[in-house]
């Protein structure tokens, strides 16, 4: 794609450092590396790249749209070979040296199974040492009982602060979106988790924040002038002046989008 290349050479003659660039446009060192060594799958998806490439090439001034252009153009390509392989791989005829060896290898784990089970069967008759069934039973329902008062005993108050008790689902972070309207007015729609929570427009110089828990749709009149943060993380602009931008941002995987513009 030569995006990195275009990056890097563009930095260095103007005598900066990555250091230099993390500071001046707030992406993370790590990410303007991945983007010069065109390491996308370093950063958290696509929205991201795009966003941050259009960053990076405007504080260059370089052409982002065509930056933005040739990653894109890269993505599609290498998503249509591996459309084709996974085609080729669905019609390849069954049968054959592969499947043989396969169901030889069932039937071998399923005499074995057989052979443990038919012998712990036989142990469990025959062996003296097995304890009867009532008094295991017994046994068992006394340790149980010694273990929940045990329990009761050492946290009666259930768990301490912080603890999470095992099997409880974890809390989404859910999704904190601050948009800000730079040097030109931007017409913005905003849908937080199916509700329309704004819709107008904003000066320049202004900025709207908005938190969901499943999902924020974005609807952007005149991306070019309006800096997007995601979770506290920059994507700077979602598109260029004048361009109109939809964006979707999800709780399950925030850096994973679908857009239309």
């Amino acid at each position: 794609m030569d995006i990195g290349l275009t990056l890097s050479q563009a930095r260095e003659n103007r005598g900066l450092t990555l250091e230099d660039v993390e500071e001046q446009i707030k992406i993370r060192k790590k990410y303007l590396e991945a983007l010069e060594n065109e390491q996308f799958d370093v950063l958290p998806g696509h929205v991201y790249v795009r966003g941050f490439i259009r960053s990076y090439a405007r504080h260059l001034d370089l052409d982002s749209a065509e930056l933005v252009s040739r990653y894109e153009a890269g993505i599609t390509g290498k998503d249509a070979l591996e459309t084709q392989e996974t085609a080729l791989e669905e019609h390849k005829p069954a049968g054959g040296l592969p499947f043989r060896r396969w169901a030889g290898v069932l039937a071998v784990v399923a005499v074995a199974l057989m052979l443990v089970f038919a012998t712990s069967v036989l142990r469990g008759e025959h062996d003296p040492a097995v304890p009867d069934r009532q008094q295991a039973g017994q046994h068992d329902r006394q340790e149980s009982g010694n273990g929940d008062l045990a329990g009761r005993t050492e946290g009666e108050n259930g768990p301490g602060p912080g603890t999470a008790e095992p099997g409880l689902p974890q809390v989404s972070p859910g999704l904190k979106l601050n948009l800000n309207v730079r040097d030109r007015d931007s017409w913005m729609q905003v849908v937080v988790d199916d509700q329309v929570a704004f819709e107008g427009y904003v000066r320049a110089g202004n900025s709207k924040s908005f938190q969901g828990e499943k999902n924020i749709r974005l609807w952007l009149g005149n991306a070019g002038a309006v800096q997007v943060q995601l979770n506290g993380e920059n994507l700077g602009y979602l598109g260029e002046v004048g361009q109109v931008v939809r964006e979707e941002f999800n709780s399950a995987d925030p850096a994973e989008s679908g857009r239309s513009s």
